[in-house]
């Protein structure tokens, strides 16, 4: 890859509906294989004027963040399992607000590994176990 080209692995941008032709119309439920999904109904227009119906499924859950860091996502939250490369590793999605370059709103987004909190049940039983005392 060139300096030049843009990397846009694990990375993208959503936008507010280019035209009024999209529009939420149904929303639910669907089980594939024993599995349940939610899914979303979108009905739009063609460029040459058919009617068609776009079915998406959820795909992440973003949760409003609550950070003074200025550089931290003002959204975030898991990605679904069944989106997962490998089952191994847990991804999370992460949304910045920003502008255009027409000064219209969106959505920065970026996947990364899920980063996994420290148990700390063990180096706490440890640090204990060479605290004692001996009487």
């Amino acid at each position: 890859m060139s300096s030049e080209e843009y990397d846009n692995t694990n990375k993208g941008a959503v936008f507010p509906p280019f035209s009024d032709n999209d529009k939420l119309v149904l929303s639910g439920k669907i089980d594939i294989e024993g599995a349940e999904h939610k899914v979303a109904v979108i009905k739009t227009t063609t460029k040459k004027g058919t009617n068609l119906l776009k079915v998406y499924t959820e795909f992440c859950a973003l949760f409003e963040n609550d950070s003074s860091n200025d550089n931290a996502p003002q959204y975030s939250g898991n990605i679904e399992e069944r989106f997962f490369f490998d089952e191994k590793k847990p991804l999370r999605l992460a949304a910045w607000k920003k502008q255009n370059q027409s000064g219209k709103g969106m959505l920065s987004l970026q996947v990364s590994e899920k980063q996994s909190k420290p148990d700390l049940g063990d180096k706490v039983v440890a640090d204990l176990e060479e605290d004692i005392i001996p009487f």
